[in-house]
């Protein structure tokens, strides 16, 4: 993935949904961006205006960002632009969209978004030890496929 240098407008849009999202943009929200940076909840009214074909980029299964020029991308790509437009962050931006860590990278967040409301509820309703053993439970084979999934909590 190349980064256009040029953008001056990202638009990110998140599961408002979700605690951990909802976190992680809090904490966005309060960087010092290097570019003008919109946040919206993709579910909201305000989003639909926005960006009426949305729902096309299925939103709900990974962040999803647009630029001013148009250009629309997801998942580790949508990470990437994020990390960019924080002026600290564009060296980590460029090594996290290199050719050789975004497959990585990919993995990682397909992994994170198929389990970010379990993901969500262990971080913030449970203890650490709780997070590493659902972590180690994963079978790293199984996730080249997407198909990892943290266990459903036994109630």
């Amino acid at each position: 993935m190349k980064i256009n240098e040029k953008i001056k407008l990202l638009e990110v849009y998140y599961d408002g949904g979700c605690g951990m999202c909802r976190r992680f943009m809090r904490w966005y929200r309060e960087q010092e961006h290097a570019v003008e940076v919109v946040i919206l909840a993709y579910d909201s009214d305000e989003a639909r205006e926005r960006f009426p074909e949305i729902g096309d980029h299925e939103p709900s299964k990974l962040m999803v960002t647009r630029t001013d020029d148009g250009a629309v991308f997801r998942g580790a790509e949508s990470w990437a632009l994020c990390l960019w437009a924080i002026q600290k962050y564009r060296w980590l931006a460029r090594r996290m969209a290199s050719p050789v860590m975004l497959p990585l990278a990919q993995k990682i967040c397909v992994l994170v978004a198929a389990n970010r409301l379990k993901i969500s509820k262990l971080l913030f309703g449970a203890d650490d030890k709780k997070l590493a053993a659902e972590i180690e439970k994963l079978d790293a084979e199984e996730c080249e496929d997407g198909s990892c999934h943290l266990e459903d909590e036994k109630e």
